[in-house]
Protein backbone atom coordinates (compact mmCIF):
# COMPACT_ATOMS: atom_id res chain seq x y z
CA UNK A 1 0.00 0.00 0.00
CA UNK A 2 1.76 3.46 -1.04
CA UNK A 3 0.71 6.52 0.91
CA UNK A 4 -1.55 7.52 -1.72
CA UNK A 5 -3.72 4.89 -0.86
CA UNK A 6 -3.06 4.54 3.26
CA UNK A 7 -6.04 6.31 5.43
CA UNK A 8 -5.06 9.59 6.49
CA UNK A 9 -2.66 9.31 10.39
CA UNK A 10 -4.14 12.01 12.95
CA UNK A 11 -1.71 14.20 11.87
CA UNK A 12 -3.16 14.38 8.77
CA UNK A 13 -6.44 14.43 9.90
CA UNK A 14 -5.65 17.61 11.47
CA UNK A 15 -3.95 19.26 8.84
CA UNK A 16 -6.65 18.98 6.56
CA UNK A 17 -9.28 19.84 9.32
CA UNK A 18 -7.08 23.37 9.47
CA UNK A 19 -6.78 23.66 6.04
CA UNK A 20 -10.35 23.83 5.18
CA UNK A 21 -10.73 26.09 7.54
CA UNK A 22 -7.94 28.59 6.37
CA UNK A 23 -7.70 31.59 4.40
CA UNK A 24 -6.78 29.20 1.19
CA UNK A 25 -10.63 28.86 0.60
CA UNK A 26 -12.41 32.30 1.50
CA UNK A 27 -14.41 30.34 3.67
CA UNK A 28 -15.61 28.62 1.07
CA UNK A 29 -14.51 24.87 1.48
CA UNK A 30 -16.70 22.63 3.63
CA UNK A 31 -15.82 21.84 7.13
CA UNK A 32 -13.77 18.12 7.48
CA UNK A 33 -17.18 16.50 9.27
CA UNK A 34 -19.49 18.47 6.18
CA UNK A 35 -17.10 16.99 3.65
CA UNK A 36 -17.02 13.56 4.89
CA UNK A 37 -20.95 13.42 4.83
CA UNK A 38 -20.87 14.88 0.90
CA UNK A 39 -18.00 11.71 0.45
CA UNK A 40 -20.90 9.54 1.79
CA UNK A 41 -23.47 10.68 -0.27
CA UNK A 42 -20.79 10.55 -3.45
CA UNK A 43 -19.84 7.34 -2.51
CA UNK A 44 -23.64 5.59 -2.30
CA UNK A 45 -25.53 7.57 -5.29
CA UNK A 46 -26.87 5.89 -7.56
CA UNK A 47 -24.99 7.02 -10.18
CA UNK A 48 -21.14 7.83 -9.84
CA UNK A 49 -20.12 11.45 -9.39
CA UNK A 50 -17.12 12.50 -10.76
CA UNK A 51 -14.41 14.08 -8.43
CA UNK A 52 -14.61 17.20 -11.13
CA UNK A 53 -18.22 17.54 -10.05
CA UNK A 54 -17.91 17.01 -5.86
CA UNK A 55 -14.62 18.94 -5.57
CA UNK A 56 -15.78 22.60 -6.25
CA UNK A 57 -18.63 21.74 -3.95
CA UNK A 58 -16.13 20.66 -1.11
CA UNK A 59 -13.66 22.98 -2.09
CA UNK A 60 -15.54 26.28 -3.26
CA UNK A 61 -14.98 27.97 -6.88
CA UNK A 62 -11.70 29.69 -6.32
CA UNK A 63 -9.30 28.54 -4.09
CA UNK A 64 -6.10 30.52 -3.41
CA UNK A 65 -3.29 27.97 -3.03
CA UNK A 66 -0.13 29.35 -2.32
CA UNK A 67 1.69 27.53 -4.72
CA UNK A 68 1.12 24.08 -7.10
CA UNK A 69 3.06 22.23 -3.66
CA UNK A 70 0.08 23.17 -1.30
CA UNK A 71 -2.61 22.65 -4.06
CA UNK A 72 -1.26 19.18 -4.71
CA UNK A 73 -1.24 18.90 -0.62
CA UNK A 74 -4.82 19.77 -0.09
CA UNK A 75 -6.09 17.39 -3.25
CA UNK A 76 -4.09 14.43 -2.51
CA UNK A 77 -5.19 15.41 1.32
CA UNK A 78 -8.74 15.32 0.49
CA UNK A 79 -8.56 12.37 -2.42
CA UNK A 80 -6.91 10.03 0.13
CA UNK A 81 -10.00 10.78 2.78
CA UNK A 82 -12.71 10.24 -0.09
CA UNK A 83 -10.88 6.88 -0.73
CA UNK A 84 -10.93 6.10 2.91
CA UNK A 85 -13.95 7.13 3.70
CA UNK A 86 -15.38 5.18 0.35
CA UNK A 87 -13.30 1.66 1.64
CA UNK A 88 -14.58 2.21 4.97
CA UNK A 89 -18.03 1.96 3.70
CA UNK A 90 -17.38 -1.21 1.31
CA UNK A 91 -15.94 -2.87 4.33
CA UNK A 92 -18.98 -3.00 5.50
CA UNK A 93 -18.36 -2.08 9.31
CA UNK A 94 -19.11 1.22 10.16
CA UNK A 95 -17.23 4.41 9.53
CA UNK A 96 -16.38 6.71 12.23
CA UNK A 97 -18.11 10.05 12.11
CA UNK A 98 -16.42 13.32 12.10
CA UNK A 99 -18.49 15.08 14.17
CA UNK A 100 -17.46 18.16 16.60
CA UNK A 101 -19.53 19.97 19.56
CA UNK A 102 -22.21 22.17 19.42
CA UNK A 103 -22.57 25.02 21.22
CA UNK A 104 -24.20 22.91 24.09
CA UNK A 105 -21.43 20.34 23.81
CA UNK A 106 -23.52 17.80 22.11
CA UNK A 107 -22.02 16.00 18.53
CA UNK A 108 -23.45 18.40 15.72
CA UNK A 109 -24.73 15.57 13.48
CA UNK A 110 -26.64 18.67 11.44
CA UNK A 111 -23.18 19.71 9.95
CA UNK A 112 -22.50 15.92 8.29
CA UNK A 113 -25.82 16.01 7.38
CA UNK A 114 -25.76 19.16 5.40
CA UNK A 115 -22.48 17.66 3.46
CA UNK A 116 -24.70 14.59 2.83
CA UNK A 117 -27.37 16.50 1.51
CA UNK A 118 -25.20 18.39 -1.04
CA UNK A 119 -23.76 15.09 -2.17
CA UNK A 120 -27.46 13.84 -2.76
CA UNK A 121 -28.43 17.02 -4.96
CA UNK A 122 -25.22 16.15 -7.04
CA UNK A 123 -26.59 13.16 -8.31
CA UNK A 124 -27.61 13.11 -12.08
CA UNK A 125 -29.97 10.45 -10.93
CA UNK A 126 -32.93 10.64 -9.03
CA UNK A 127 -31.97 8.37 -5.81
CA UNK A 128 -36.14 7.84 -5.30
CA UNK A 129 -35.47 5.93 -8.94
CA UNK A 130 -33.63 3.37 -7.56
CA UNK A 131 -35.70 2.33 -5.26
CA UNK A 132 -38.70 2.15 -3.61
CA UNK A 133 -39.43 5.77 -3.46
CA UNK A 134 -41.13 5.98 -0.10
CA UNK A 135 -38.44 3.66 1.57
CA UNK A 136 -35.56 6.28 0.09
CA UNK A 137 -38.24 9.37 0.97
CA UNK A 138 -38.14 7.57 4.54
CA UNK A 139 -34.35 6.97 4.83
CA UNK A 140 -33.17 10.68 3.90
CA UNK A 141 -35.66 11.83 6.07
CA UNK A 142 -33.44 12.60 8.94
CA UNK A 143 -30.43 13.97 7.08
CA UNK A 144 -33.13 16.94 5.92
CA UNK A 145 -34.85 16.94 9.81
CA UNK A 146 -31.11 17.75 11.49
CA UNK A 147 -30.08 20.46 9.80
CA UNK A 148 -33.25 22.23 9.57
CA UNK A 149 -34.67 21.84 6.19
CA UNK A 150 -38.03 20.04 7.30
CA UNK A 151 -40.25 22.06 9.98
Amino acid sequence: MTQQDSPLSTVELDRLEKLLVSDVFHEEAMPLDMLQGLICAVASAPDLIPPSSWLPVALGDNPAYENAAQAQEILGLVMRFYSQTVLDLEDGAGITLYTFPDDDGEDDLAVWCEGYLEGVVLSEVDWEEHGDPEVVEELLFPFMLLPGRMR
